[in-house]
């Protein structure tokens, strides 16, 4: 299986036949570096946090989508079907975060609920995420 980090989002072997479609915009978009790097990678079998160019990955939408996860989840009592709702947003979080620590914190906590359907520790995760948040923004000053 192909498991390779597209700008932030987890690749399954389909993604060589977008990577292929991309292709065609390559010379455009200045693609060839990222297609060559990712076939690489899919024959490597790594994993990687690899950002399309001008797409970078950012502690200000994984700090968005983590405070949309711990809205909806504490929603899921009274509306049981939020916790669709908790792991979709837990999953952008992921996918946005710049970290991999962080980031990979982020995918067990979406994971968890998927196995087992209970909710993450949330404090924790905030940390992590405001932490990132905070230092990205010192570091911008």
């Amino acid at each position: 299986m192909l498991n390779v980090k597209l700008n932030g989002f987890g690749a399954s072997p389909e993604a060589l036949y977008y990577i292929d479609k991309i292709s065609e915009f390559k010379e455009k978009y200045e693609l060839d570096d990222f297609i060559s790097r990712v076939r690489q990678l899919s024959r490597d079998g790594d994993v990687v946090h690899y950002s399309l160019p001008g797409l970078p990955l950012c502690w200000k939408c994984t700090v968005k989508h983590l405070g949309e996860a711990v809205m909806f989840a504490r929603e899921v009592e009274a509306y049981p079907e939020r916790i669709v709702c908790v792991v979709g947003a837990l999953e952008h979080a992921y996918e946005e975060c710049p970290n991999p620590e962080t980031a990979k914190a982020l995918r067990l906590a979406y994971t968890r609920i998927l196995d087992t359907g209970c909710m993450p520790d949330f404090t924790e995760l905030l940390g992590k995420v405001a932490g990132g948040w905070r230092q990205d923004l010192q570091e911008a000053k």
